[in-house]
This record gives structure tokens, C-alpha cells and sequence, in this order.
């Protein structure tokens, strides 16, 4: 495989794999193929585990399903509306709707409300009005 974080995380994410770098010598190869056949994942030491914990959000952020609550969120968001209007037509708290908002923010690495508009378009929960 290649030295990819994120494709590393999300193959683990599989179960019993192994992922080992193309360049890898014969010694990792046979190791990752024992942890495999002993129902354990390995994960080449090249990968830093320090990365890890960044490298398990990410996957996530590839992986990972909106609820239908998140999608209704993510829509009235993409759309302007105000926090307080989106806790009114859903029969939220604005206090919910913050967490919910926060949540997704955080799940799917959006940092603006721009970087919302547009996750919300490719999800197709809006869509271009000419």
C-alpha cells in the first residue's frame, strides 16, 4: 500500500487486514500476514502512532453516514438559516441545534459556513438555484 494515513485507517476499519507499505520488507510482510491469520489487524510501524488518533477522525469523516437529524440540520444551515430558526422548525432546543451543528462540523472536517454550503451540495441535500 501506499504510506496513505487515511487509507490505512479507513482499511482497518475492515477488520482483521493488514496494511504493509509497497516497500516494505519480507520480515513486515510475514508478520502482518501471521496477525491477520491470528484474527488481529497490523498496521505497519511506518504509520506514527501518535498519528493515529488524527488518522481514525479522518477515516471517519470519509466513512461515516449522516443521520437524518444531521441531514436536516446540514440543510437548513446550508440554506442561512439562523440557529434559532432551525431549533423552531425541527422542535429543538438552540442549544441542540449548536451541539448538532458542532458535531457535524467536527465529524466531516468543515470549519465555515461555506465549507458547510458546499458538503450539503455534494450530499445532495441542496442544490444550485439559477
Amino acid at each position: 500500500m501506499r504510506d496513505d494515513p487515511n487509507l490505512a485507517a479507513a482499511t482497518l476499519k475492515l477488520g482483521e487486514i493488514g496494511f504493509v507499505l509497497k516497500h516494505a520488507a519480507g520480515q513486515e510482510l510475514l508478520k502482518a500476514i501471521d496477525h491477520v491469520l491470528h484474527h488481529k489487524p497490523y498496521l505497519t510501524p511506518k504509520l506514527r502512532a501518535e498519528d493515529w488518533v488524527a488518522t481514525k477522525v479522518r477515516a471517519r469523516q470519509y466513512s461515516k453516514e449522516m443521520t437524518p437529524r444531521q441531514k436536516g440540520i446540514v440543510q437548513l444551515l446550508a440554506e442561512g438559516r439562523p440557529n434559532k430558526e432551525i431549533a423552531d422548525i425541527l422542535a429543538l432546543s438552540e442549544k441542540t441545534v449548536e451541539f448538532h451543528k458542532r458535531h457535524i462540523k467536527e465529524a466531516f472536517n468543515l470549519h465555515s459556513n461555506a465549507d458547510v454550503v458546499l458538503f450539503a451540495l455534494k450530499q445532495g441535500l441542496i442544490s444550485m438555484k439559477l
